[in-house]
C-alpha cells in the first residue's frame, strides 16, 4: 500500500475557506475516483497548511486515478476556482 499526500497552504485568514473547498472537491470529484481522504492540519509549525492523504494499493492504481481525473470537467472548473 502507498499513501499519496497532497498539501495546500492557505493565505492568512483563509484556512477554513480552503478546507471547505478541499472537502467539496473530495465529495464531488475525489469520490468518483474512489478516494477516501484523510485530512491533516494543525496549529504547530505551518499553521496554514492542510494535507490530504489518499491510500492506494499500487502505484498503477494511482496512475489510473490520475488518468481518470484528467477526464473530469468538474476538476478543471474547481482548479480555476
Amino acid at each position: 500500500m502507498y499513501v499519496a499526500r497532497f498539501s495546500c497552504d492557505a493565505r492568512f485568514g483563509h484556512k477554513d475557506e480552503l478546507f471547505s473547498l478541499m472537502k467539496r472537491w473530495h465529495r464531488e470529484i475525489g469520490s468518483q475516483l474512489g478516494w477516501k481522504p484523510r485530512y491533516l492540519m494543525g496549529s504547530i509549525g505551518s499553521e496554514s497548511r492542510i494535507e490530504v492523504e489518499i491510500a492506494v494499493l499500487t502505484l498503477d492504481a494511482l496512475d489510473q486515478s490520475f488518468a481518470k481525473l484528467a477526464t473530469i470537467d468538474a476538476h478543471r472548473k474547481w482548479g480555476k476556482e
